[in-house]
């Protein structure tokens, strides 16, 4: 699939990547930190940023501006924003976008 974004939705993939590395590389003692873009159904493209860390309990951390910027950028590229966790299981993030 060829698509050409428009600037202000690669500006938001861009900096939603950022954000995931950059948390995963100050938070998460990860040895490994993996990024993948993968072509899905229905026209969607999938970032997946996941870390084999320390993880930690979603319920219970104080959101700070990263994980709210992440879900904000997901909202305004009208994508999916998820994340998945629990200590001592790693952290993946990914944005569904179409």
């Amino acid at each position: 699939m060829e698509e050409n974004l428009p600037v202000d939705k690669r500006r938001n993939l861009y900096l939603f990547c950022k954000e995931a590395i950059n948390n995963a590389i100050k938070y998460s003692d990860a040895a490994v930190i993996e990024l993948t873009m993968k072509e899905m159904d229905n026209k969607k493209i999938g970032f997946f940023i996941n870390d084999n860390g320390k993880g930690f309990d979603s319920s219970n951390v104080r959101k700070g501006n990263g994980l709210v910027n992440m879900q904000r950028r997901a909202e305004e590229m009208n994508g999916q924003f998820s994340l998945q966790t629990a200590p001592g299981q790693g952290t993946t993030l990914s944005l569904i976008y179409k």
